[in-house]
């Protein structure tokens, strides 16, 4: 039995008079929507259920990857606007039935609170009971996803702005880019396959989750998820889909078409790629990936945004930015995400407050430090001592900025090879193309670096 084939929306917008569109959505949504003590399930009904799926579904990712799931009963954080089609994502709908799920014993509850005189508190969080996920054990079918626009913008608080007045020549031609790739990229087969072997392998380790620890959340988004460690220093935004951070099977058919995702309510900041599934798999899986059947080769910028710092100081930076700093090849996973976070940072605090997070969510990073008994505060200061020349962009919160910069890069990328009629995928700061396109891509990638800032890009070919 699949555990990993659940529903997903379609999220163009519904009412009850296109409700032949989507008139069942599944037959497990159905029956628990049937089953809950909600009044006036009639009403607006379409709208009601697509809210309980979103909500089956992120506490379905959350049970695969051993996390329970955050989620607002503040009214405010239900403020979406109209242009982006999430008409159901709403207070009263998401809410009502959270209370129906917990009376009904579907999921578990710790209560959210807030402290005044200390100034800090913690979220609800909610889980999938055993009554809940003996529901969800079923063969479930998804649907692919349609957004109203490829194009997002969210605050610095990662709410969703309105793009009412914000659509001018550029941004139309962003979009405009953004469905031309996404009807081209959909008329290819990109396909990730595993052996019989580690399929074994995945089975075994699925196992139910029973929380115990409330503090490992996701938070709950039915389009994007932002893990904000702290607002002060350091947000990410990765998707939250039906497909995202499962477990994959033996030959999966890999949903491909992306949207961005634009931060500070400015088209300045931000503006990566997202929504492949193909985006989640890790380094090694993504080896397995085949586009139309042939096999693929990845290639990325190797130490993207610190050569990036120095080349906007029109410097050409030669070495190896962590290895630079420690030349243990063990220690270099903790480098790297100093570099990430010294970029990404407002402040010093914030850096070492970062850091201290992701060691406690990371125990294999935890091990590595403690291994080699290394002080946090020691290795952000080598960091910045082994980078001089551009130690006055760290902890200035310059990684957004950054990642617009990069995401630029990443269009050129994109358009070429669509234009080309040759499917290109990308993770950001890398990109997949069949493998006969393999030095197409290299040169691309060095032309589109170069076009942006004036020197050809360094980039390490991954397989």
């Amino acid at each position: 039995m699949n555990l990993n084939n659940y529903f997903m929306l379609n999220y163009k917008k519904v009412s009850e008079s296109n409700l032949s569109e989507c008139r069942s959505f599944n037959n497990v949504v159905d029956n628990i929507y049937n089953n809950l003590p909600l009044p006036n399930k009639g009403y607006l009904r379409i709208q009601k259920i697509q809210a309980l799926n979103d909500i089956l579904c992120n506490l379905k990712i959350a049970n695969d990857n051993g996390r329970v799931l955050a989620v607002s009963r503040s009214k405010n954080y239900y403020n979406i606007p109209s242009q982006y089609g999430m008409d159901h994502y709403s207070y009263y709908y998401f809410i009502p039935i959270i209370d129906a799920l917990k009376e009904a014993k579907y999921i578990g509850e710790a209560p959210g609170y807030y402290d005044k005189e200390a100034g800090s508190g913690k979220i609800t969080r909610i889980w999938a009971t055993l009554n809940l996920l003996e529901q969800l054990l079923n063969p479930v079918k998804y649907k692919t996803l349609n957004y109203n626009t490829p194009i997002i913008l969210k605050d610095c608080n990662k709410q969703f702005q309105s793009l009412r007045d914000r659509i001018n020549r550029s941004v139309r031609q962003m979009e405009n880019f953004l469905n031309e790739y996404n009807d081209f990229i959909s008329t290819n087969n990109i396909r990730f396959v595993i052996s019989s072997e580690k399929m074994t392998e995945i089975k075994n380790a699925q196992m139910i989750f029973l929380p115990s620890l409330l503090n490992a959340s996701f938070n709950i988004y039915n389009l994007i998820i932002s893990e904000t460690y702290n607002h002060r220093y350091y947000t990410t935004s990765t998707p939250l889909l039906s497909h995202s951070y499962v477990k994959p099977i033996y030959h999966k058919d890999l949903h491909s078409r992306m949207y961005r995702v634009f931060n500070n309510s400015s088209f300045s900041y931000g503006g990566r790629f997202y929504g492949a599934e193909y985006q989640q798999l890790n380094g090694q899986d993504r080896e397995s990936i085949l586009i139309n059947g042939n096999k693929t080769t990845e290639i990325d910028f190797k130490g993207l945004h610190i050569n990036m710092l120095y080349n906007k100081q029109r410097k050409d930076y030669n070495g190896d930015p962590y290895s630079v700093v420690n030349s243990n090849m063990e220690i270099r996973p903790l480098l790297k995400l100093i570099g990430l976070i010294i970029i990404n940072a407002k402040d010093k605090k914030s850096s070492i407050d970062a850091m201290n997070y992701e060691l406690w969510k990371n125990l294999e990073l935890k091990k590595i430090k403690e291994k080699y008994n290394l002080s946090i505060q020691e290795l952000f200061s080598d960091f910045e001592k082994r980078h001089p020349d551009i130690s006055n962009y760290f902890n200035s919160g310059i990684g957004l900025k950054l990642q617009n910069l990069d995401s630029k890069i990443a269009e050129d990328i994109l358009k070429h090879f669509t234009r080309q009629g040759k499917p290109c995928l990308c993770i950001h700061d890398s990109f997949i193309v069949e493998e006969s396109n393999k030095e197409e891509l290299s040169e691309v990638m060095k032309e589109a670096y170069k076009k942006h800032l004036g020197f050809p890009g360094k980039i390490e070919i991954k397989f």
